[in-house]
């Protein structure tokens, strides 16, 4: 997020690796089991700012207001939870650990797009920003973790080809790295 306005690595995140206990939510659109932790003004607000979002939330049904909500949950846990590995003075000791449940979580964000070209429908939504974010985030860790996902290799695609988006990352004003702060172990550079 660091890339796209929000800051990376952000609060403790979950101890409990990439298979959050929101994980199982990516799969299920029961809204009694959702309750909105934070919200990322900054995301929405560059959303606005390079046109691809008119509503305020995104998603115009309940489902797809229940997708953006479960995504953007979903996206903070698993960006908390890399973050948490890689500001770890521990981090060689957790990396392999965290790699290991990596398919796992990737798989969970393959099966929420499923073959929609935005994550919650047709439109792109601000928390189609953080999702990209996240899974380059991925890429970079780890470099072949989509390859077995082509679905995410098109919306990472999609989202890069974006004509705002594609002249924002060519410009001056696009910092590819650092990921994390220099006191992060991974990333830092």
């Amino acid at each position: 997020m660091a890339r796209f306005g929000g800051v990376a690595g952000r609060g403790a995140g979950s101890q409990q690796g990439p298979a959050s206990p929101l994980s199982g939510a990516l799969n299920n659109l029961s809204p009694a089991r959702l309750r909105p932790v934070c919200r990322i003004r900054t995301n929405r607000h560059h959303a606005h700012d390079t046109g691809v979002l008119g509503h305020p939330r995104g998603g115009e049904t309940e489902e797809e207001k229940i997708r953006v909500d479960i995504l953007e949950n979903q996206a903070m846990d698993v960006s908390n939870q890399l973050a948490r590995v890689c500001y770890s003075p521990d981090f060689e000791k957790l990396k392999p650990e965290y790699l290991e449940g990596l398919p796992t979580m990737v798989q969970h964000f393959s099966q929420f797009l499923g073959k929609r070209p935005w994550f919650v429908g047709d439109k792109i939504t601000f928390v189609d920003f953080l999702a990209y974010d996240v899974l380059d985030l991925h890429r970079i860790f780890e470099p072949k973790c989509l390859d077995a996902f082509p679905n995410l290799k098109d919306f990472i695609s999609r989202f890069e080809g974006l004509e705002k988006i594609s002249a924002y990352m060519k410009s001056s004003r696009f910092l590819p790295k650092p990921l994390y702060t220099r006191v992060a172990v991974w990333g830092n550079k």
